[in-house]
């Protein structure tokens, strides 16, 4: 089981829930920060920060569907009553989040490797 260390008060109604599967099914070693602050000019907001041994990853959480048709810019939302509707797209901003925890701790850690970790949001 993982260790989860929450932050602040949960910030939708899948963030808890998201949370709390990770924290039952994540190795021992694995810890999951949720609600989390970047430390920046934005003060930008992570659902969840899950880090393992070689990895860090950034979670957002979102509650919509129960189906979703999605591209990197607007995504469709169908309602289980079949009702249409669009929603922004997480990813561009979730890109922008990453390349920021990239950047704190590149800074923070340090490390004989050019590289921390790889995103595809990254690239």
């Amino acid at each position: 089981m993982a260790e989860l260390r929450i932050h602040g008060k949960w910030g939708g109604p899948g963030e808890e829930e998201t949370a709390r599967f990770l924290e039952k099914n994540l190795p021992a070693d694995w810890t999951i920060d949720a609600n989390v602050y970047l430390p920046t000019k934005n003060h930008e907001d992570v659902d969840l920060l899950v880090t393992g041994r070689n990895f860090v990853f950034i979670v957002e959480v979102k509650s919509v569907g129960p189906i979703v048709l999605a591209d990197d810019r607007v995504w469709e939302v169908r309602s289980k009553y079949g009702i249409k509707y669009p929603f922004k797209s997480p990813m561009p901003n979730l890109a922008h989040k990453s390349r920021q925890a990239l950047e704190i701790i590149r800074k923070a850690v340090p490390t004989g490797h050019s590289q921390l970790f790889q995103s595809r949001a990254l690239r």
